[in-house]
């Protein structure tokens, strides 16, 4: 079993090719297979493709790979997934996280 955090870790995942060259996803049809992977705390930013979320998991390599192949099948096209830790928004101007919105 892939090691875990005793705390889960707020992620966001940057998934391409939503709502881009005809590839048009309502973030609830975006949010559910997140959901359905066990995350918690699943939360979009308008129609941009990205999602906050909560993971025990360590690995976000695995991580990527597991979002990517759940979504593909999810919603029938390939995306690619950049997962970092929500405290990303250390780094950038203003408060990224707060803005994600259900």
């Amino acid at each position: 079993m892939p090691r875990q955090r005793p705390e889960p870790t707020r992620y966001v995942a940057f998934v391409g090719a939503i709502n881009v060259g005809g590839h048009n996803v309502k973030m609830a049809d975006l949010r559910e297979p997140f959901t359905v992977l066990g995350f918690t705390n699943v939360k979009t930013f308008i129609a941009s493709g990205n999602v906050r979320f909560s993971s025990r998991a360590e690995n976000t390599t695995a991580l990527e790979a597991q979002i990517e192949t759940h979504l593909a099948a999810h919603l029938g096209f390939a995306v690619d997934t950049v997962i970092r830790c929500a405290f990303v928004n250390l780094f950038c101007p203003g408060d990224v996280v707060a803005i994600f919105t259900t």
